[in-house]
């Protein structure tokens, strides 16, 4: 495996992300960045909630070929080929806008990492990781992604089903607040990956600018139906597209 490659991979153990830096060209940030703004613009179907964020699961149906560049991208695949080899699966594939200022609820993608029990003695934990690309510049001045520092290495408190809500006032936020925290500012173009359990949020404070991504959530294991995941699955016909596919 390419020595950048190790290092990066080192970096996600250690730190929970890493940033892949120029990760997409300007014509490819400037499509995907067009495309979520024109489905915002004419009124697609979306979901959205009380602190900014407006998402879209069904970019996938409408432009895959757009839209399916991002899955298992040249610019992380090799990443993804070093920590999944063939059991990489896309779980799910989400756009993102930010239409005004916001601040995300801490969330983590993935709430059911450390509630799996051993079901088996050949059971294993199921493990996801994101890959978030981003369209355009953010910066001190305008809009960051920040992690609990370490929060992949050990358990939030406050996280059990029925309780975690998208809400300031719950235990899973308040222990968020109390912990040290790393800020990093992704470009136009950078792809930032990390594990989908640990505890994060994106926050814009210049209602000015522009703002969208894109996320592709990954599967290391199999994982039953009902596992607590944040966004929509795309179902069993579609979750298992790259298992000796293309990072063969």
């Amino acid at each position: 495996m390419h020595e950048l490659v190790e290092q990066r991979l080192d970096d996600l153990a250690t730190h929970g992300f890493v940033v892949i830096e120029g990760a997409l060209g300007p014509d490819e940030c400037a499509a995907l960045s067009g495309r979520l703004r024109a489905l915002h613009a004419e009124g697609h179907p979306r979901g959205s909630n009380d602190v900014g964020t407006v998402w879209f699961d069904d970019v996938l149906d409408v432009d895959p070929g757009l839209f399916g560049g991002l899955i298992a991208h040249p610019s992380v695949r090799e990443e993804l080929r070093g920590l999944c080899g063939r059991q990489l699966q896309l779980r799910s594939l989400r756009g993102h806008v930010y239409p005004g200022a916001y601040k995300q609820h801490w969330h983590m993608d993935f709430y059911g990492y450390w509630d799996q029990a051993a079901e088996g003695r050949l059971a294993s934990r199921g493990t996801a990781v994101n890959t978030t690309f981003y369209f355009q510049d953010g910066g001190p001045a305008t809009s960051h992604l920040e992690f609990v520092t370490g929060g992949h290495l050990r358990p939030p408190e406050g996280v059990k089903r029925g309780e975690v809500v998208a809400t300031e006032d719950n235990a899973f936020t308040r222990w968020c607040e109390e912990q040290p925290r790393t800020v990093v500012y992704p470009k136009a173009g950078d792809c930032v990956l990390f594990f989908s359990h640990i505890p994060h949020r994106g926050v814009k404070t210049d209602d000015t600018t522009e703002r969208s991504n894109v996320v592709c959530h990954y599967q290391v294991n199999p994982f039953y139906p009902g596992v607590w995941f944040l966004s929509e699955t795309l179902g069993d016909d579609g979750v298992y597209p790259l298992a000796g596919g293309s990072t063969a």
